[in-house]
């Protein structure tokens, strides 16, 4: 899916060296991506972006399809927003948990490479 994603935004690289050819490739993208910085629960900025990714089209039917579960965590995170709402501390264990998703494809990482901090 990554392999025919296209950045939200022009960034010139290796794959879209001009605006235009980048207009192009967004336009026919079913899947814009855009690196954000990542936040704690506390809201604080981390030392690493994440990729937040828009789907449309045939890319939003193979994802939909590849899910293999979902798991409603509303009342875990009441719980925790109300932990820091009085100030106390919590437990990172009991955060719903993240994967790192390494991308070693070089075709992948010119297309989506991020932005330099």
């Amino acid at each position: 899916m990554l392999e025919d994603s296209c950045l939200s935004q022009f960034q010139p690289s290796s794959a879209h060296p001009t605006k235009q050819e980048w207009i192009s490739r967004r336009e026919s993208s079913a899947v814009i991506a855009q690196w954000e910085a990542d936040l704690d629960v506390d809201e604080s900025v981390l030392s690493y972006d994440c990729l937040r990714l828009g789907l449309t089209g045939e890319a939003q039917r193979k994802y939909i399809e590849s899910v293999l579960n979902i798991s409603n965590v509303t009342t875990q995170i009441h719980e925790i927003w109300n932990i820091l709402g009085h100030g106390w501390d919590y437990d990172a264990e009991s955060l719903p948990s993240e994967e790192e998703y390494p991308i070693s494809n070089g075709h992948i990482m010119s297309v989506l490479a991020p932005p330099k901090r």
